[in-house]
């Protein structure tokens, strides 16, 4: 089985995200939490196995419990992990009962968008410096308005 590396993280999650366009699926919108949401910050360089998934994001609500994972995502999760010879678990929900137990004061607004697939620009937070860094890449399908696909991952990054 492959790892995950702050490399290869990029293009795991835009796979994810061509499969669900592919699917037609609704779009998926993730709280990572752990390695997988280190390397994304570039905080770490390090290898992971899975991608954590803390919490759905509900437009209309805010975090939800992302369990059971919708069919779509586990499709294609699936795919992702055979394609890219993944732990056929790469992507999962082990942490999301810290949603249903509550999560620290300040936790929303420590979250930065990571955008995959058909999306608008993305923001990645910086938490050592406190404030928000934006980046934009068309040249990756990053601009534009959501269509049907895609995943937005957010991600919550502490230095440890």
């Amino acid at each position: 089985m492959n790892p995950i590396s702050t490399e290869t993280l990029d293009d795991t999650l835009s796979a994810l995200a061509a499969f669900l366009e592919n699917a037609e699926a609704a779009p998926e919108h993730l709280v990572l939490i752990g390695g997988a949401a280190l390397l994304a910050l570039r905080l770490v360089s390090r290898t992971t196995r899975d991608v954590d998934i803390i919490a759905g994001v509900d437009p209309r609500v805010g975090l939800v419990d992302p369990r059971p994972m919708s069919e779509a995502l586990t499709t294609a999760a699936d795919k992702v992990a055979r394609e890219l010879d993944l732990d056929p678990h790469w992507l999962n929900t082990g942490p999301a009962d810290h949603v249903l137990a509550g999560l620290p004061d300040g936790f929303l607004t420590r979250l930065s968008r990571r955008d995959y697939g058909a999306h608008p620009p993305s923001a990645l937070e910086d938490p050592s410096c406190g404030h928000r860094t934006r980046r934009s890449d068309s040249s990756r399908g990053h601009g534009g308005m959501a269509r049907q696909g895609g995943a937005a991952a957010e991600m919550e990054g502490t230095r440890q």
